[in-house]
């Protein structure tokens, strides 16, 4: 899809200016027209202006995703209230203090004044409104339930915030550890190594095997130091790069699943993620070819989401979604149990979303586990460093301690 900047008159005298996504010019004429506008004038966005209708979040963006949480759960609130929407986000946009969130709900608004659905305003904002986000709303519209969806969305947004949390604390020491192991280490090469290898020349001796290399290693850094840290920078940058680019997901998406613990942490995640999407978009009214499609675009490993591309293509062809599961080699077999037994019951969207929560709750004891054998397994490793440079470092005194004996 492509951006599409247009001029029409709307009404007799009235000049409205706005955005349209749209694979080639006529297409967007075409749903302008069906909208009742007059086109003037459309043309294809420049980049920057792409950009800007493509807010992402990011460290240093401004966008924050407990933000849409809170935008999600205020406008519900100002929804159910009785105020109408255009006016809902006009109030959250004049208490809004970052000018991020700011402009946004400006954005949305302006779009809501030219004629567009909530949910197209929405669509405005790939990188803060994912598909999911988008499709809900739109069932939400045909619905008449807004309000409703975006409760839910709130707490769905509150959820995995939660489960974000909990990572992130449960790797905050071992993180410390391996920061402070590597200050030490770093400590020893530059400072205290160097002072003792005026000793070691002095002993006139052959220094043992592991003091040879402390004293190498010590002196490469010493000298290439300047070249070093900017290349550990460039490596991790070229690095972060390659990982964004479709073959770098792609291999991304192997090896975590390979990494023992993370692997069945990683897999854990995709699964609840995609039958807690799935049962939302089906128990608002989301056709199920487009439920699974968009289930897809939200998952992380590339290798779970073209499994559900796959599904997508089976029921497609007439196929039950819980044969599709059966049929999958990465989603387990109790989630096409619990699918089969759903679409007897007709009660499918409630089952999905029930055996969600349940592989939530054994995604959080993954972790604690993971994290539980982490913590000493980084003691170890930091350890074992230190351990061999403080060992490489008294070896060569306690040789002169030997040869001082008579």
């Amino acid at each position: 899809m492509r951006t599409f900047h247009y001029e029409a008159i709307r009404e007799p005298g009235q000049t409205v200016r706005g955005s349209i996504e749209a694979e080639e010019p006529a297409a967007a004429a075409a749903t302008l027209l069906g909208r009742g506008y007059h086109v003037l004038r459309i043309e294809h966005a420049d980049g920057a202006e792409v950009s800007r209708l493509s807010h992402r979040y990011a460290p240093f963006s401004g966008f924050r995703r407990r933000d849409q949480v809170r935008f999600s759960r205020d406008l519900a609130t100002l929804l159910r209230a009785g105020l109408p929407l255009v006016q809902s986000l006009g109030r959250l946009r004049a208490r809004e203090t970052r000018k991020g969130w700011k402009n946004v709900c400006a954005g949305i608004q302006a779009a809501l004044e030219d004629g567009r659905t909530f949910s197209q305003s929405l669509a405005q904002y790939p990188g803060l409104f994912n598909e999911m986000y988008v499709n809900l709303v739109r069932a939400g519209e045909e619905g008449g339930n807004i309000a409703e969806i975006l409760q839910r969305l709130a707490q769905v947004g509150e959820h995995r915030e939660e489960l974000r949390s909990k990572v992130r604390l449960a790797f905050v020491y071992p993180l410390v550890m391996l920061g402070m192991g590597a200050a030490t280490v770093l400590v020893l090469l530059t400072v205290v190594v160097p002072m003792f290898n005026e000793v070691f020349a002095e002993m006139g001796q052959s220094l043992p095997l592991p003091t040879q290399i402390l004293v190498s290693l010590s002196a490469v850094m010493q000298a290439w130091w300047f070249l070093i840290v900017p290349g550990i920078a460039l490596a991790g940058l070229g690095l972060a790069r390659f990982l964004a680019r479709p073959a770098g997901v792609r291999l991304r998406s192997v090896l975590v699943l390979r990494v023992p613990r993370l692997g069945a942490i990683a897999a854990t995640a995709e699964v609840s993620i995609f039958a807690r999407t799935l049962g939302m978009l089906l128990d608002n009214g989301v056709p199920m070819v487009r439920a699974l499609e968009v289930a897809a675009g939200t998952l992380g490993n590339h290798l779970y989401s073209q499994d559900a591309l796959r599904m997508r293509d089976a029921v497609r062809d007439g196929i039950a979604l819980s044969r599709a599961l059966d049929d999958s080699p990465r989603f387990p077999d109790t989630l096409a149990s619990v699918a089969s037994v759903g679409e007897d019951s007709g009660t499918l969207p409630e089952a999905l979303l029930q055996i969600a929560g349940d592989y939530d709750r054994d995604l959080e004891r993954e972790i604690k586990v993971f994290t539980t054998l982490l913590e000493p397994a980084m003691i170890i490793a930091v350890g074992a460093v230190v351990g061999f440079i403080v060992s490489a470092i008294i070896l060569p005194i306690f040789q002169l301690g030997d040869i001082a004996q008579p």
